[in-house]
């Protein structure tokens, strides 16, 4: 057996210790494994994590590998350039969007230019612009590229065939151009998305990635500048706040929206803002007032379309303004009942579906 061969069969090892099932029957097995690949010396190390890249393994597993060659044995590694073309030549996926996006940050005037090199030779085109090595290269190198160098990371979208041109792509090219404008104040770059991409996409991302920074009221002056109607720009707005992860950054959203939303907008927004996603750790510190009213009567709305009946009318209970609170309890209690009647009979409260049957 050669040497690469038996890194090869080491891999193998590597691999099925790495199933849980296997793991579950041996024990011992991780153990022994590791005292192996402890022994290899560092060389010995890095050809086998070599293997391991080209290994046919789970994907995760050969991002691993390829990525520690790079972080303990940068010397012994094979180059960027060097992995696409051995990609190009075996006619697989394989790394290929890693490693042009590593390249693309490491210096991104080679990586441009080894793309078109390849372009123009018709080495990557050659089967069509649908292959999926031509796709995941294009669009990591333009993702890059549209954070440090966006005027080129936009003429090769606009060059790109209109029907090739992915919306994922292109909502990933907004967060990084709104990236840019909120670090530097220019919107050249993402006004230029208008043209290319859907307008409603790009103002909605755009505003994510504003709610993201916790530069709402930032976000909010840059949309207006497009939307003039009050029930778009609050579309725009449920939409960003809500779509959001972290709850820090919602809640500095939300303390925004709080403070400046003009009185009369504010049942209709905080409503929509109570429906559209949890906010209910927001809520609780917040003051009693119509915001906070018609944002807790929003969270009944969408439990009463979940069919969450008593998580519904537990929160009627936060409601301040009793007319509202009374109203909003009978409209849980109808909902109820014509759901489950016999359900509802048992839990709602009597002087609720005696309301009910008094109107």
């Amino acid at each position: 057996m050669c040497i690469r061969d038996s890194y090869r069969a080491l891999a193998k090892e590597v691999i099925s210790v790495s199933s849980p099932r296997h793991a579950n029957q041996d024990p011992w097995a991780c153990t022994i494994l590791y005292a192996r690949l402890n022994s290899l010396s560092e060389e010995e190390y890095a050809e086998f994590l070599n293997v391991m890249v080209d290994y046919p393994a789970p994907e995760g597993l050969k991002r691993l590998a390829g990525l520690m060659m790079r972080m303990f044995h940068p010397g012994l590694a094979e180059s960027w350039q060097e992995t696409l073309e051995r990609v190009m030549e075996r006619g697989r996926g394989g790394n290929s969007l890693d490693s042009m996006g590593f390249w693309a940050r490491e210096d991104p005037d080679a990586a441009l230019a080894w793309y078109r090199e390849k372009v123009a030779s018709g080495e990557i085109l050659g089967k069509g612009l649908e292959t999926k090595f031509e796709k995941k290269t294009f669009e990591s190198l333009v993702t890059i590229l549209a954070a440090s160098r966006p005027k080129e990371a936009l003429e090769m979208f606009r060059d790109r065939p209109q029907e090739l041109r992915s919306p994922g792509l292109a909502n990933e090219i907004t967060r990084k151009l709104t990236t840019g404008l909120i670090e530097t104040g220019d919107d050249t770059y993402l006004r230029q998305m208008f043209e290319l991409h859907d307008r409603s996409r790009v103002l909605q991302g755009a505003l994510k990635e504003f709610v993201w920074s916790r530069k709402l009221g930032d976000g909010v002056a840059f949309v207006e500048q497009f939307v003039t109607d009050p029930g778009e720009r609050t579309d725009y707005i449920v939409q960003a706040v809500c779509g959001q992860e972290g709850i820090g950054r919602q809640g500095a959203a939300l303390d925004w929206m709080s403070a400046n939303t003009p009185e009369a907008e504010a049942p209709e927004l905080f409503r929509r803002l109570g429906a559209g996603g949890d906010i209910g750790f927001w809520l609780k510190n917040q003051k009693p007032g119509v915001a906070r009213d018609h944002a807790w009567l929003g969270t009944v709305d969408r439990n009463i379309e979940a069919a969450a009946f008593p998580a519904a009318l537990s929160r009627v209970n936060n409601i301040q303004n009793e007319e509202l609170r009374d109203a909003t309890r009978q409209r849980v209690g109808r909902a109820w009942l014509q759901h489950d009647e016999a359900q509802a009979i048992e839990k709602l409260p009597v002087e609720v579906i005696r309301q009910i049957q008094n109107q």
